[in-house]
């Protein structure tokens, strides 16, 4: 048996709500789901996201997860140009609003005892409180170094974050965080 991370979304609220089944493949699992949404009142309403179910295949056990409640933004686009005053060169450096999120976000992490350094897959569902065009790659960019800064991964390299499966941009006016979860890779 093994374990299957699936997301449900409430149709009315557009809330989404964790959960883990447990199944001998993802047509048993999908049948358990639905099984337990015809049972329960509380998620009636509900349906599995994107497609119908979106289900962590790896089935890879769930070793971290945390939500920062803050609006997620990028660190490519938050960056300034500064002039060096000895050199009079030009160079690039991280703006004061990334720079106050960076810290920000390090408040809501838990730090396991020890970075994680093996194989994980690496999902992160980041909520917005606007809805402009953001690129994903760079919010993931941005949150694997808040990981690695505030030592939950020792690295973010290929080695280590194999997978980044499930990443994806939503919109919640009222609530807006970052989602991460992470597993471990097969």
């Amino acid at each position: 048996m093994k374990k299957y991370n699936v997301v449900l979304e409430n149709t009315d609220t557009r809330k989404r709500v964790n959960r883990v089944y447990e199944g001998n493949g993802i047509a048993d699992v999908k049948t358990k789901i639905k099984a337990a949404l015809r049972k329960s009142d509380q998620e009636r309403h509900c349906r599995l996201c994107r497609d119908g179910f979106e289900i962590d295949e790896s089935g890879g056990d769930m070793i971290y997860k945390a939500v920062i409640p803050l609006n997620p933004i990028t660190k490519k686009n938050s960056q300034q140009i500064c002039i060096n005053r000895k050199t009079g060169k030009r160079f690039v450096r991280q703006s004061e609003r990334y720079k106050e999120y960076e810290e920000a976000a390090g408040y809501f992490l838990k730090r396991p005892e020890e970075p994680i350094d093996y194989p994980v897959n690496l999902a992160c569902v980041f909520y917005r409180k606007d809805r402009r065009k953001v690129d994903v790659s760079n919010l993931i960019e941005a949150i694997q170094d808040i990981l690695v800064k505030y030592g939950v991964l020792k690295d973010d390299n290929y080695t280590i974050v194999v997978g980044l499966d499930g990443c994806h941009v939503e919109y919640d006016r009222e609530n807006p965080r970052t989602e991460v979860f992470i597993t471990k890779a097969i």
